[in-house]
């Protein structure tokens, strides 16, 4: 079976997003990348043997306060690119406090950023380039085929038959289909990644987009909300059976 959390941010019934990724790249000057990423909060990382400290990777944890049950939390890695360092790397990864007493040192840290969502506040404040970026995005979703099936999936899953050889027995356990959307619009693929809980009827659903983008702190959850609502539009309710009377 596929390890994958079933935990997440339920968007409607039968419906979890596990997780959030966006990955994207901006354009400044060296020292104002450096300010950014200083009036964040963030600790630099520095590469010795880069000239004049152009080189550096910095990466964060943010968590909300207090933490409830359900909450997310949001990790960042920052690193401006080797060839060109007035261009950096953003990635942005939203997904489910794995539990309720996170280590003390990673809650003082995230404090110091501004927790989450803050720390996208912080972000936007400080940010020293255009607002506008083109954003590459993954939303994982973990879904119930009873309330929704999915069409990018075989009629049947992990139909295909075990196999042996010398004592030996193989069973499929994990099988993924991906569709190539043939549209300019923000969600362009969609890989069903099957069951992460078959007993239950739980498969997980992985959307891929891309799209340009205003910074600000409501970004991945503007992302989440589009991609599930592109996805949707191809999702099946399955058919009530009518109680005999």
């Amino acid at each position: 079976m596929m390890e994958e959390r079933t935990e997440g941010e339920r968007v409607e019934p039968g419906v979890v997003v596990s997780s959030v990724e966006l990955s994207f790249f901006a354009r400044s000057t060296p020292e104002r990348w450096r300010e950014c990423v200083e009036a964040i909060g963030c600790k630099l990382e520095l590469d010795a043997t880069s000239p004049q400290h152009l080189h550096w990777e910095t990466a964060f944890v943010a968590l909300p306060t207090p933490i409830k049950k359900g909450d997310r939390f949001l990790m960042g890695e920052i690193h401006p690119m080797r060839s060109k360092p007035e261009e950096t790397h953003w990635v942005l990864t939203m997904k489910p406090i794995p539990g309720p007493n996170p280590p003390a040192e990673l809650v003082k840290r995230s404090h110091q950023l501004g927790g989450y969502p803050g720390v996208l506040e912080r972000i936007v404040a400080n940010w020293p380039a255009e607002q506008r970026i083109n954003v590459d995005s993954k939303v994982s979703l973990i879904l119930d085929e009873k309330k929704w099936r999915s069409p990018f999936a075989p009629k049947q899953r992990m139909a295909l038959k075990p196999v042996s050889h010398d004592g030996q027995r193989a069973e499929l356990s994990f099988e993924s289909y991906s569709w190539d959307l043939d549209s300019s619009g923000p969600l362009r693929k969609v890989t069903d990644l099957g069951y992460v809980d078959k007993a239950r009827g739980l498969y997980a659903l992985s959307c891929s987009g891309q799209d340009t983008l205003e910074l600000n702190p409501g970004i991945l959850s503007h992302v989440e909300a589009t991609l599930w609502q592109l996805v949707r539009g191809f999702m099946k309710v399955p058919s009530r059976r009518r109680a005999t009377p």
